[in-house]
């Protein structure tokens, strides 16, 4: 099957474009088949892990490659317009639910806040997301213990206590 050109053994078929869990740039991707085939006539899409999207930045707002956000010209066009890997990142979460999992104190909320708190130190530090290693046995451990195991592998002299 060739989606572009809507071959299927050819003959030419109207198709409809579908996916679940559209992580990072999935979702841009498939939105650019969809504008980009005339035999995409319908498409769903349900995104997650916004936190995963090529972004333009302040310092390369126009990269050479397609993005995942933002698509829209008009958007690009204005003052302020690049987001964070944290606003990203809270963009993936409904609060109503998050609110109520803090509250309860659950493990997996627990360990994602930890490492979301390393890969911050690990910015600050010039380092990228990517490179981050979670040592096996370290969900249950308090987070400075957490963290100290995990920044041990980078070899880098970082005081937690002061680490802002």
């Amino acid at each position: 099957m060739d989606v572009a050109s809507g071959s299927m053994g050819g003959a030419s078929q109207p198709m409809l474009l579908v996916g679940l869990h559209t992580c990072g740039d999935l979702g841009p991707t498939m939105l650019h088949m969809f504008t980009a085939s005339p035999h995409i006539t319908g498409l769903v899409s349900v995104g997650c892990c916004y936190m995963k999207l090529t972004c333009a930045s302040a310092t390369e707002p126009h990269p050479p490659t397609p993005i995942g956000y933002p698509l829209s010209s008009l958007i690009r066009s204005l003052d302020g317009y690049v987001l964070s890997y944290e606003a990203r990142e809270l963009a993936c979460h409904a609060q109503e639910l998050y609110s109520s999992r803090v509250l309860s104190d659950s493990e997996p909320l627990r360990i994602h806040c930890y490492r979301a708190v390393v890969q911050t130190i690990l910015i600050q530090h010039g380092l990228h997301r990517s490179q981050l290693v979670v040592p096996k046995k370290t969900s249950k451990l308090p987070f400075k213990e957490y963290a100290e195991a995990i920044l041990a592998s980078f070899h880098l002299p970082i005081d937690l206590a002061t680490t802002g």
